[in-house]
């Protein structure tokens, strides 16, 4: 949604469960989701119906027929009920808050039913986001050992042959991650971190689930910020996570 956003494009990310993950090597086993760019949201269409089903390989895959996605794209939109998260509002940048009000009008003249919904817990998501992701992230880059999987050395030992493994597989972002997991995940932690953060996970999916009683779809902006030159954000890791 991110670089699609950034690069004035289509992006897809589907249900979880939607998409197949099998032979996609795992980030975050309970938050990954295989999605595509496209130029369009007919092109984005096709491909899900493509990609889309129910695969033996992949326990999470949904049993539910996939329908023709294609054929939902010219029905009007007359009657829809569009709910605004009040929280997804605050802080935005200016040019991001014009486009979006702007594409809120345009709804309206098609006959949509714009409602203001809450989902009070977007407070935390953020929080949870980075205890969650890490831990999995821990856990799931611990098979690349340099034997198994991840790229081949030549070292002498075992623990020389990790390191090697590990420093020229991973890039600076994913280490980090991996030491932040790794801490969530230890003894005497686990507990305090990713176990409390999966319940206050569950507080922001009934957020989402009582706001559907009332609405069809939520309509937000998809980043806060504008598209950031190429490189600017490399030098400080918290300037990066602060643009989502």
């Amino acid at each position: 949604r991110q670089p699609a956003s950034f690069c004035g494009i289509t992006g897809m990310k589907n249900t979880y469960g939607r998409v197949s993950r099998y032979g996609v090597m795992s980030m975050a086993s309970s938050l990954d989701t295989i999605g595509a760019l496209s130029q369009t949201p007919e092109d984005a269409a096709i491909i899900l119906k493509t990609m889309a089903g129910h695969d033996a390989l992949d326990g999470t895959t949904l049993p539910d027929s996939v329908p023709n996605f294609t054929e939902q794209l010219e029905k009007p939109l007359k009657g829809l009920k569009i709910g605004v998260p009040k929280e997804y509002l605050e802080g935005l940048n200016p040019k991001v808050l014009k486009i979006f009000t702007s594409a809120l009008d345009q709804a309206k003249k098609l006959g949509c039913v714009i409602k203001e919904v809450s989902l009070p817990m977007t407070a935390h998501g953020l929080a949870v986001y980075y205890i969650i992701c890490p831990s999995e992230v821990s856990a799931n880059m611990a098979r690349y050992d340099g034997i198994r999987f991840g790229p081949k050395s030549d070292a002498k030992n075992l623990i020389d042959a990790y390191v090697e493994a590990r420093t020229k597989g991973f890039g600076d972002e994913v280490k980090r991650r991996i030491i932040i997991g790794t801490y969530t995940l230890s003894a005497g932690y686990i507990d305090a971190y990713y176990k409390q953060a999966l319940k206050i996970r569950t507080l922001i999916i009934r957020d989402f689930q009582k706001a559907f009683e009332e609405i069809d779809v939520l309509f937000t902006p998809t980043t806060p910020n504008i598209a950031f030159p190429i490189g600017s954000k490399n030098s400080d890791p918290e300037d990066s996570r602060n643009i989502f």
